[in-house]
């Protein structure tokens, strides 16, 4: 063959190349968009999990610790354990975890935004909720900030240079609302830490990833994964020095994603998926608030940790206005075609006119490779949830059907 024949067709395999990689690139950045925004796990994850070992009643002692491969730490109670929270309006869900983890966890953090992720303007939600009855209780122990977004010509602040990101986990959204929101929440936390004589656990999750208390309990009494390279933690591990590491000098805090039973409207109906974006920090003076496969040492979930329940909302309009921020224009839905969705296990979507276009049809693909069946079994769920069945029957097996003008406070 001619080396001129054999170099046109060299270069035209190269074009080919660089023009598959470009658009299986932006396949990926469109999905990745999505499955942030819808709370809904992508395929990947991490590559090692551990087994979750518990027993009602169990000590959470050395015997626990190397029974998943851990140390016990020598210190268990100078340490901390914060929750961090973007909160988007899940007054329910945020009641059933706060409770659930009241014993375990020592402050809340929580970050609420006037702005939806594509700009429309939503009330302050826990701002007038904080000091009810639902949550006073937690009053002295939360830490709240409000992030006030402004009305602009663009419907969507991801369109906006609102944030430009200055590490490594968020620079693939450094220009979105959502990363503006990851690093305001960095920022809170860091205000509290420079007060602690030990590195604190923080747990970065959605609201609608709730971690069970057993499991907080765990990593607060066992050295868990811990990360060799990346951040670095305060000294060993503890910002005065010693924290009972018995001196070892690791690079990093631990870092720990928590894989979590998955649920779609409500616990009637188990997706077969199992989330794992949720995780637990040993927080060092690098560490930000991510949503991410954490880059350091974030390869490792600990198996059956906790519950996500997706889209598990109280009100039909409370459907409409979550919808609506992924949305870039009013979807017209019928109420109650939302109702029957939910009450069969059916992909909601079906009911918006766009539901070819962005997020929707990439939510629509997901519907498609689960096969939702309606579970009778309320066994194992958060005990606040089930105590209170009076109040969130909406969530169990069996109490599917909405309000549709109940606003609880």
């Amino acid at each position: 063959m001619p080396a001129g024949r054999l170099g046109r067709r060299f270069m035209l395999f190269i074009v080919v190349l660089v023009a598959f990689a470009t658009f299986a690139g932006y396949r990926y950045d469109l999905h990745k968009s999505f499955i942030d925004a819808s709370h809904i796990p992508s395929p990947s994850g991490p590559s090692r999990i551990i087994p979750h070992f518990h027993a009602a009643g169990i000590d959470f002692d050395e015997k626990i610790c190397k029974l998943h491969g851990w140390e016990a730490r020598e210190v268990k109670d100078g340490r901390e354990v914060w929750d961090a929270l973007i909160f988007d309006g899940e007054l329910d869900l945020l009641e059933i975890r706060m409770r659930e983890l009241d014993d375990v966890v020592d402050k809340w953090f929580i970050l609420e935004s006037n702005r939806t992720l594509n700009g429309q303007p939503k009330p302050l939600h826990f701002a007038e909720a904080q000091y009810t009855h639902r949550f006073s209780r937690f009053s002295d122990r939360i830490v709240y900030r409000s992030l006030l977004g402004h009305a602009s010509s663009s419907s969507s602040p991801a369109s906006q240079n609102y944030f430009k990101g200055n590490n490594n986990h968020d620079r693939h959204t450094s220009n979105t609302w959502e990363a503006r929101q990851r690093s305001a929440l960095t920022s809170l936390i860091k205000t509290r830490v420079s007060n602690l004589h030990r590195a604190p656990l923080v747990i970065m999750s959605n609201v609608d990833e709730i971690p069970s208390a057993h499991t907080i309990s765990l990593l607060r009494s066992c050295v868990f994964e811990r990360s060799l390279s990346g951040t670095r933690d305060f000294g060993n591990g503890d910002i005065g020095g010693n924290d009972g590491y018995g001196g070892k000098n690791m690079i990093g805090g631990g870092v720990l994603h928590l894989e979590m039973k998955q649920y779609l409207y409500s616990f009637e109906w188990p997706t077969g998926i199992r989330s794992w974006r949720a995780q637990v920090h040993e927080w060092g003076d690098h560490t930000v608030y991510t949503h991410d496969l954490s880059p350091h040492g974030g390869g490792v979930m600990l198996a059956d940790a906790g519950w996500n329940c997706v889209f598990c909302l109280r009100r039909l309009e409370d459907f409409k206005a979550k919808l609506l921020g992924y949305s870039e224009r009013d979807p017209s839905l019928s109420l109650d075609s939302i109702q029957m969705a939910v009450c069969e296990g059916k992909d909601i979507l079906k009911v918006i006119p766009e539901a070819n276009s962005g997020y929707c049809q990439q939510y629509k693909d997901f519907m498609k490779k689960i096969n939702l069946k309606p579970s009778m079994s309320a066994v194992g769920l958060p005990r606040y949830l089930i105590e209170n069945a009076d109040k969130f029957g909406y969530m169990l097996p069996g109490g599917c059907v909405r309000d549709s003008d109940e606003v609880m406070l």
